[in-house]
């Protein structure tokens, strides 16, 4: 943490050499191509002409010292795009650039499953902790939002467990992934916008395997209270687990979502 890069796009410092791949489970860390290395590059640039950045590590899954990358001073880019006018707020809004303390409930949670080997598409990923931890279990992943600026910092992230991983774009309730179910569809702190519910769940529903899993991470917020009435008039079977992270901070809710038959 001694040795960050400050990065932006009046930066001499080159660009950091992309991390090591990971060996995940039964699938073995690629060779790294000079093509992967172009498109590392390549992302690090789009990168630098959009944020300042910090190059960090933080703890996940497994790893103590995961390689990370800190967009500081997010709010600048709405500023920015409200001057210029080339983003939506939706775009520009820096909510998806803070690491939520959500999603670590959300990994501890599948820790105790096991989903080696299940296809999970985590919706409204941000930067992408949730995801890449349920990679680096052994499952097949889908980093989802609707976001440009998050999907582009979610695929540096995800640059170790590219493997196991994707990156696509997904407005809930608009786009579909045709074709596509997922054993497990997971999204940390997604849900204090109650007028979104029916979207998410629109997509939800239509990318769920059969016998699938929902699961949805919150600290506990008002509108969280009136999560599992609602989803039973929807059709849903819900339970609730808490989680501990033991920070001296509030208990996760993990909402566990089925369709009743």
């Amino acid at each position: 943490m001694d040795d960050v890069q400050l990065l932006n796009r009046n930066s001499r410092i080159a660009f950091p050499p992309p991390p090591d791949s990971m060996a995940i489970s039964n699938s073995p860390a690629p060779l790294e191509t000079a093509a992967d290395r172009a498109d590392w590059f390549r992302l690090w640039g789009r990168m630098s002409r959009r944020f300042e950045m910090r190059r960090t590590t933080v703890p996940l899954g497994d790893q103590a010292d995961y390689p990370w990358t800190e967009v500081l001073r997010p709010e600048t880019v709405l500023e920015k795009s409200v001057e210029r006018k080339d983003l939506s707020i939706a775009e520009a809004d820096p909510f998806w650039a803070s690491l939520w303390r959500a999603y670590r409930g959300l990994v501890l949670h599948l820790q105790s499953l096991g989903i080696e080997g299940k296809r999970l598409l985590e919706v409204g990923c941000g930067q992408g902790a949730m995801g890449i931890a349920a990679a680096m279990m052994g499952a097949e992943v889908t980093l989802s939002d609707s976001v440009g600026n998050a999907l582009l910092v979610a695929q540096i992230h995800a640059w170790p467990v590219r493997h196991r991983t994707r990156i696509r774009r997904l407005r809930w309730g608009v786009d579909k992934f045709a074709g596509e179910q997922f054993d497990i569809i997971a999204g940390s702190d997604v849900l204090y916008e109650p007028l979104a519910w029916d979207a998410l769940m629109d997509t939800a529903k239509e990318h769920l395997a059969p016998g699938g899993v929902v699961f949805f991470s919150e600290p506990p917020r008002y509108t969280g209270e009136k999560f599992a009435p609602w989803m039973a008039q929807k059709g849903w079977d819900v339970k609730v687990v808490w989680i501990d992270l033991h920070d001296h901070k509030p208990l996760i809710r993990i909402f566990i979502c089925q369709p009743l038959a």
